[in-house]
């Protein structure tokens, strides 16, 4: 669909992946986490292996949407190189050939034929009071951009962008606030596994980019050396205790290592009465924590000091950390302590449509990993000049993807147009089938016209006969209201417990056939006052009421009480003769 948006950011050890979807608002549908398949390729290189890649990727999301949907991946930090370049006001055309001169003569490494560069132009700066363009550059290399794309060439996807996921922080929405602020510069660091980078953002564009070789699988690496254990088990212990907080002076060296010495002593005394393996010493993984956290603060504050100098004095306000390293306690809050300003955890669903059924993926814990393949979706639904420039897409590939979506929205309006044009002459079929029909019927219509023509007197004589037959009818009608009179008084006259089975009515005779529901003796008195019922009418005389049937008795006692019956309760037919007289 086209307001589909995968963004999918490969990391070293783990590929994370967000669909979103725009419905107006931006709204998240699903992600994922795994890791990355690699294996050797040519040159003894790693390298993604596609199969197992698209098995994963396709768990979320299937390939019939995936090849509907836009897709945008990202470059390895380490396989980019970005430097601001100041140049003399110039064409369009002309600018970007010179600032790619400019950088092959500038970037270290130096660069070479594999290397394919991308330029954007940043504004106009003052530099010696003059006044000179300042371009972005970016810098990578062919092989990398190629592996991408050769990951989803057997399902025949095109990504829609190939671009550093640093360009890209900017548009999560979580910093709408810092982006407003035009004189306000802010950064994001990125606590990746193998790296750690920072992106430096200028009014909302990337400024300033700079990546070191050193993240958590090096600590993870120094950890296992000097404690003598396995990775994975150092990997466990961080993630259980993170950064540990200790009660005690980190400074005084000395006095630690006299602390840790009998800290230990006196835990393996105890393992030695328990049996239970010993733990890691606290204080000593704080230690070791140290030197880390030292050289990060290093990394971090030389980055910010020479963009501060290339920027003529300007300032980070805003320093937001993402990345898979945000999910170690207490470092984020070691680390901010002592760099100062306004220090926050990005976490990247801020602003976006979750579902309420997909609440959990908003957790503040987990969330900052996904921050790159968020951001990442976001560019494809944000349009952006730096997009357009920006995308190491080849151009052939791009206008190749221009092409098909031409090509399917020719089909669509071919389609579209033959269904019309169908629509149109079925329409037209049937109106002419509906007008010979028509023309049909009204032949038909005449010619029964003819014959009805000629059978006009034959009607007129057979109204006449009608006109008396209704004459009659009406009298028998007046009649049968005069019976109804009759009736109703008699429905009122009925006592409880006789019920009328029959209703004869002949010429001045009627018979009425009745059971009543009670004892003999009962139904006695009841039929009795039945009959004086029929006498007070003024229709019926000559009344006679056939004898009720006297069968067998014997007494009957009540339960409980000294009564006496002499038969139970039945039905007992009876019939009533009357003359019958119509006043």
């Amino acid at each position: 669909m086209a307001g589909t948006y995968v963004g999918i950011d490969i990391g070293s050890k783990s590929t994370k992946l967000v669909i979103l979807e725009a419905n107006p608002k931006m709204t998240y549908v699903d992600s994922c986490i795994f890791p990355t398949p690699l294996e050797l390729g040519e040159n003894a290189q790693q390298q993604i292996d596609s199969r197992i890649f698209l098995q994963e990727v396709t768990k979320v999301i299937p390939v019939s949407k995936l090849r509907q949907s836009r897709v945008a991946l990202n470059l390895p930090p380490a396989s980019i190189s970005i430097l601001s370049i100041f140049l003399p006001i110039m064409g369009t055309k002309e600018l970007k050939a010179a600032a790619v001169n400019e950088a092959k003569r500038k970037m270290i490494p130096a660069s070479g034929p594999n290397h394919v560069f991308e330029c954007f132009l940043l504004g106009e700066r003052m530099v010696n009071v003059v006044t000179r363009f300042e371009v972005l550059v970016v810098r990578t290399d062919k092989v990398y951009i190629q592996r991408l794309i050769d990951v989803f060439k057997n399902v025949d996807i095109i990504p829609s962008l190939i671009i550093p996921s640093s360009f890209t922080f900017s548009l999560l929405p979580v910093f709408s606030q810092e982006n407003s602020q035009k004189d306000i510069d802010m950064a994001v660091v990125d606590l990746g596994l193998t790296s750690f980078s920072i992106s430096i953002f200028r009014e909302g564009e990337l400024n300033f980019f700079r990546n070191t070789m050193y993240g958590v699988q090096d600590v993870i690496q120094d950890f296992a050396q000097r404690l003598g254990l396995s990775e994975q088990r150092i990997e466990e212990e961080i993630k259980a205790k993170g950064v540990p907080e200790v009660n005690f002076n980190l400074k005084d060296k000395v006095a630690v290592a006299e602390e840790i010495m009998r800290q230990k002593y006196e835990s393996s005394i105890k393992t030695q009465e328990s049996g239970v393996p010993e733990e890691i010493n606290l204080l000593e993984l704080r230690m070791l924590w140290q030197g880390h956290i030292d050289k990060i603060l290093h990394e971090l504050r030389r980055s910010l000091s020479y963009y501060k100098e290339q920027s003529g004095g300007r300032r980070i306000e805003y320093i937001n950390f993402i990345g898979g390293g945000c999910h170690i306690g207490n470092l984020f809050e070691i680390l901010t302590s002592q760099i100062g300003g306004m220090c926050k955890t990005v976490l990247p669903f801020e602003g976006i449509e979750v579902p309420p059924d997909k609440q959990k993926i908003t957790d503040k814990v987990s969330s900052p990993v996904l921050s790159s393949a968020v951001a990442l979706a976001l560019s494809l639904g944000v349009k952006s000049k730096r997009h357009d420039t920006i995308n190491f897409v080849p151009l052939d590939l791009r206008q190749r993807e221009l092409a098909e979506k031409r090509r399917i929205f020719i089909v669509t309006t071919l389609v579209l147009l033959i269904a019309v044009f169908g629509f149109l002459t079925l329409q037209t079929i049937i109106s002419s089938v509906s007008l010979s029909n028509n023309i049909k019927k009204t032949g038909f219509d005449l010619e029964r016209f003819k014959r009805t023509s000629g059978r006009l007197k034959d009607l007129t004589q057979r109204e006449k006969l009608f006109e008396q037959r209704l004459s009659l009818s009406e009298s028998l009608s007046q009649k049968r209201l005069l019976v109804l009179a009759p009736l109703n008084d008699l429905k009122k006259i009925i006592p409880d417990k006789v019920y009328l089975t029959s209703f004869k009515l002949g010429l001045g005779k009627v018979e009425i056939k009745a059971i009543v529901y009670a004892d003999y003796e009962n139904a006695l008195t009841i039929v009795d006052q039945f009959k004086k019922n029929l006498v007070a009418l003024p229709y019926f005389s000559n009344i006679e009421i056939t004898p009720l049937k006297f069968e067998k008795v014997s007494p009957q006692f009540g339960g409980g009480t000294s009564e006496v019956q002499i038969d139970q309760e039945s039905d007992r037919d009876f019939v009533v003769t009357a003359d019958f007289t119509v006043k």
